[in-house]
């Protein structure tokens, strides 16, 4: 896996946490898709590497770990960045938001 926040804690919630990150990179790592993963104020806290390389995302505007400057910089890759948008703020209004939307890149990737 590419990225991964974890909180601090004592030694035995930090062994619990890297064994929680190290699965969660784990299945991040498996997928094939693109999986970009924020908290409920707008900070990334996990990515993979698929996700860099299906959008041509810088790896450090990722780490910048500013989800608004992300997803700005996808939705120009999109036929219809406007509504890519929109969908993404419907999500965050939503109290517990989870999506999964397949897009169409505008090279034709999907």
């Amino acid at each position: 896996m590419d990225g991964i926040a974890s909180g601090e804690g004592d030694a035995e919630s930090a062994s619990d946490a890297a064994g929680s990150a190290a699965l969660v990179a784990a299945i991040l790592d498996a997928s094939s898709d693109g999986i970009l993963v924020v908290d409920q104020s707008g900070r990334i806290v996990a990515w993979n590497g698929r996700l860099l390389e299906l959008w041509t995302l810088p790896e450090d505007l990722v780490r910048s770990r500013d989800s608004a400057r992300v997803h700005a910089f996808m939705s120009h890759q999109l036929p219809d960045p406007v509504a890519f948008l929109n969908g993404i703020r419907e999500l965050e209004a939503t109290p517990v938001p989870s999506g999964l939307d397949r897009l169409g890149l505008g090279n034709g990737r999907i």
